[in-house]
């Protein structure tokens, strides 16, 4: 089972209030985490980071307040590494035009649906992050949207359009599977409208993502946001900002 950070997206969640949302969110994900961030932390002070990965999915609210909470650090650094996003799919049988958000949330976690995404939504708001669960239409499949982020690493371009993807699906409410709402968002972004619009009319960049997804599960990933600092797991955004500033 693969999880948006503290599952509230795809798994498990028994938080009962925002406190304890933040306490899972802030939960190590794995064992040997701990010694890990004890280690390179030590390290950090005296060793140049060259490369941060992001294991994201465009449909986890978690990912986006870790964006929140990177760019504050990463501002910290005197030298700011380079950022790669790996790309992760929470739910792989959602396909075409999406689910109807709501019934899909409610069908998962049943009555505890709405008190969850209240608690998510007042724990965002620490980010400056307004969320408003209720108006979301779809929960829209990724693959498009990753394939554009992708597309969009030759100009320069993928983290902003990530997150302008992310912005435009938590914050706008807009649909973000659908191709015109792609389009506009790679434009507003400097992709070359003409080359965006052939890239999503066609399966291009498909398998490449699917191989990201498959490497991501095989380096243990089940749970997003996951960081890596030049190829060392460092856990969620909680680890990775202790590390940073350390």
């Amino acid at each position: 089972m693969v999880q948006c950070s503290n599952g509230l997206f795809a798994g498990s969640l028994s938080a009962s209030s925002a406190g304890q949302i933040a306490d899972q969110f802030h939960t190590l994900q794995n064992m040997n985490v701990t010694a890990k961030l004890g280690y390179l932390s030590e390290q950090s002070s005296s060793i140049m980071i060259k490369e941060i990965e992001i294991v994201y999915d465009l449909v986890c609210p978690f990912c986006l307040i870790g964006e929140r909470i990177l760019t504050t650090a990463l501002t910290e650094l005197p030298d700011p590494p380079m950022v790669k996003l790996r790309p992760f799919i929470l739910d792989p049988r959602i396909t075409g035009q999406g689910v109807p958000f709501l019934a899909y949330h409610a069908a998962k976690y049943g009555d505890r649906s709405k008190p969850m995404m209240r608690q998510l939504e007042q724990f965002a708001q620490r980010y400056g992050l307004n969320f408003d669960f209720d108006n979301l239409k779809t929960y829209p499949p990724s693959m498009d949207g990753h394939r554009l982020v992708l597309f969009a690493e030759r100009f320069g371009a993928s983290y902003r359009v990530a997150t302008a993807l992310m912005e435009a699906y938590f914050l706008e409410s807009r649909e973000i599977q659908k191709q015109s709402t792609l389009l506009e968002i790679a434009v507003e972004h400097g992709l070359p409208k003409d080359e965006t619009h052939a890239l999503l009319e066609s399966d291009d960049l498909r398998e490449i993502i699917e191989q990201e997804v498959r490497n991501a599960h095989m380096r243990g990933i089940r749970s997003v946001p996951s960081y890596f600092v030049d190829g060392n797991y460092i856990g969620g955004t909680e680890e990775i900002k202790q590390y940073l500033i350390s």
